[in-house]
């Protein structure tokens, strides 16, 4: 088993059929239910519980969220929770360390390991709907330029 973020980077003998069968991209959580179920895990990997069941991540749901900010969020609101003398993450710490945070600005860095993994995925089935979407989309756009 091989395990990389950036596929395009490994020799292509590696990568061949024979020697790594099947490529499965793992993309980040993109509705408001995975990243709900991402905070709750996280959470709870950080010792702790999300409040009322998993709904304190609903504000941070809405906001555009990837796995390492995710982890950083979570760390930030259980601390925060903490010093306010909670015993689990609450929605009002989670709020303020969204409003606080500040975001990486590597998005295109991120965009291309996202389209590396999309490329060397083996399987319709592991990609998410929308990306299917995207690439449908593009691969008739690159039909009717050509015919």
């Amino acid at each position: 088993m091989l395990l990389t973020a950036r596929p395009d980077l490994l020799p292509i003998d590696l990568k061949r059929q024979g020697r790594a069968e099947v490529h499965i991209p793992l993309f980040y959580p993109t509705d408001e239910s995975e990243i709900r179920q991402m905070f709750v895990i996280l959470a709870k990997k950080l010792g702790s519980r999300a409040g009322d069941r998993g709904r304190a991540a609903d504000s941070a749901a809405r906001a555009t969220c990837r796995a390492p900010t995710s982890r950083a969020w979570s760390a930030r609101a259980w601390r925060t929770s903490l010093l306010a003398g909670a015993d689990h993450v609450t929605r009002e710490a989670l709020a303020e360390v969204v409003a606080q945070f500040m975001p990486s600005t590597q998005g295109l860095e991120r965009e291309l390991q996202e389209t590396a993994a999309m490329l060397e995925c083996t399987d319709r089935q592991f990609l998410p709907p929308a990306i299917v979407e995207k690439m449908t989309a593009a691969a008739a756009a690159a039909r009717c330029r050509s015919g």
